[in-house]
């Protein structure tokens, strides 16, 4: 988990983003998505950007849904067990980069202040969705365990099962800003902020939507503010 933040901090020192750099060069490393010699490759780069966004921020939130999956494995195959598990919380959070993909495309050709502009508006919308009661369902449906049989196939089916749904739970509660994480080019600031709203909203008993609101709002802001200066 830790190291898959250094290949991200490596881009963002490298390609800013408008917070930490000069607003020309924002989001140029979201962008390799849809810049290539190939219609295939950049995609492929782009997902694995996502990817490992998603194992730098997300890994660390599973950690008691691990432990119900070792818990709940034999000691000869725990190790398996998560690997199923883990699998399908990134298969589900694949499709989710596929997705993110196709929004990317549109953003190609936006200059430095155009990506922050969209990065704001993300971080905005991320502010809103923090709000809903559907997001405060995902957030409680991240705590959700489901039987595992102990053996066999079908083992490793439910524990992939577990992961998927996991995962899905997990992205309807973070998408928004792992969205806007992406438009700022992987900026320090916006992925340090996000980790830590994601971990403590994980860890607080009743977690407060209007703080955490309160916390993208500001990013949103932070980001408008550096398109228009």
């Amino acid at each position: 988990m830790g190291a898959s933040w250094i290949p991200l901090l490596a881009a963002s020192q490298g390609e800013p983003g408008p917070v930490v750099g000069h607003p020309a060069h924002a989001g140029v490393g979201a962008l390799a998505v849809v810049r290539g010699p190939s219609a295939l490759a950049p995609v492929l780069t782009g997902l694995a950007h996502w990817q490992l966004m998603v194992v730098a921020m997300m890994f660390p939130l599973l950690v008691p849904s691990v432990r119900v999956v070792a818990f709940r494995s034999f000691r000869r195959r725990r190790h398996r067990a998560i690997a199923f598990f883990l699998a399908g919380h990134l298969a589900l959070w694949a499709l989710a980069g596929l997705a993110v993909c196709g929004v990317l495309s549109f953003a190609r050709g936006l200059n430095g202040d155009g990506l922050a502009v969209a990065a704001a508006g993300a971080f905005l919308v991320a502010a809103l969705w923090q709000q809903t009661r559907w997001r405060r369902r995902a957030l409680v449906a991240c705590h959700w365990t489901m039987p595992l049989s102990p053996t066999g196939p079908r083992a490793d089916r439910d524990a992939f099962v577990f992961g998927w749904r996991i995962g899905g739970s997990c992205c309807l509660t973070c998408c928004p800003l792992m969205l806007a994480c992406t438009l700022t080019g992987h900026g320090i600031p916006a992925l340090l902020a996000c980790a830590a709203i994601g971990r403590l909203e994980r860890t607080l008993w009743r977690p407060d939507p209007r703080l955490v609101g309160l916390a993208a709002l500001g990013l949103a802001l932070a980001y408008g503010a550096s398109a228009v200066g």
